[in-house]
């Protein structure tokens, strides 16, 4: 009885109505969401970061292939590196209008203090590429380090 109990129980991790990214991505983010609307000219790729020793705070802008995506936000810390990787999954097998939707999403997050910053788009079902969307490395110095860094990036 037990490989039916586990085949039960692999059947409803498997049946989550929200995305869970596979490890590699990291700990999962508390993520800010709310749809945009796109002005002329503007590109869904727009990134601002704040920058304060120990904290970063991430803003941008993503598209999805419908407004049928949920997003969540994963980071992963190793040395100076962090990779923070925005995952857009369809929701569920609705039927959707086939409209490019774009939302505005922002999180804060712990970082090292002179951080090689990338960030990733990964869109779960979708024939949709990843993208490296930011690549940022922060040269310290004594004063940098310590004093308030902003830019905006892309």
């Amino acid at each position: 009885m037990r490989p039916i109990a586990l085949l039960l129980l692999l059947a409803a991790l498997g049946c989550s109505d929200g995305p869970t990214a596979p490890d590699h991505y990291g700990d999962r983010l508390s993520l800010n969401v709310v749809p945009a609307d796109p002005r002329p000219g503007e590109s869904a790729h727009n990134i601002w970061l704040s920058f304060e020793p120990g904290l970063i705070g991430i803003s941008g802008r993503i598209a999805t292939p419908t407004p049928c995506y949920t997003l969540a936000a994963y980071r992963k810390l190793a040395g100076s590196e962090l990779q923070v990787t925005i995952v857009a999954t369809r929701a569920g097998n609705q039927s959707c209008p086939a409209a490019i939707t774009q939302y505005d999403y922002s999180f804060v997050t712990d970082s090292p203090s002179c951080p090689h910053l990338t960030i990733w788009y990964h869109y779960e079902g979708a024939a949709w590429p990843d993208e490296k969307v930011s690549d940022q490395t922060w040269l310290c110095t004594a004063a940098a380090s310590s004093a308030h860094a902003a830019g905006r990036l892309m």
